[in-house]
């Protein structure tokens, strides 16, 4: 930035790196320009959020009921997902085989996840967890 010599006021005179040339009219407009622009997303988002509810589409979050149905059928799920898993983890348990050791032999045998990936340790973790607390 330079320091501009005015009317007595100590002005900086502002310089943009990518646009030298620019001076304080350019700036204006560009500034001016991109508020319009912000206004502009403003009213298209909101028309877009208007059309998409005229289309019965659920926007947002009215309460937290909305959740409680998924969130209990995900519970639900890992649950029996944990179930299933119970006897053989109950047999890695038995072999003496720490949950690293559980982990690798989970992917050697190719058993996946609830979600259908490879097995980590916290999501071994996680089911032993909820194996604790279901059974």
């Amino acid at each position: 930035m330079e320091a501009a010599k005015g009317n007595g006021r100590n002005a900086v005179k502002f310089v943009a790196c990518d646009m030298p040339e620019a001076n304080d009219l350019t700036i204006h407009i560009m500034a001016a320009f991109a508020e319009h622009e912000a206004k502009r997303i403003s009213e298209r988002t909101k028309d877009a959020f208007q059309a998409a509810k005229a289309r019965g589409k659920r926007l947002g979050v009215a309460g937290a009921n909305n959740l409680q149905p998924n969130i209990e059928l995900r519970q639900i799920e890992a649950d029996g997902f944990a179930r299933k898993m119970h006897g053989q983890i109950e047999g890695f348990k038995l072999r003496g085989l720490s949950q690293r050791q559980m982990v690798a032999e989970l992917n050697t045998l190719r058993i996946q996840t609830a979600k259908g990936s490879e097995w980590s340790l916290i999501q071994l973790q996680r089911v032993i967890k909820r194996l604790n607390g279901v059974l």
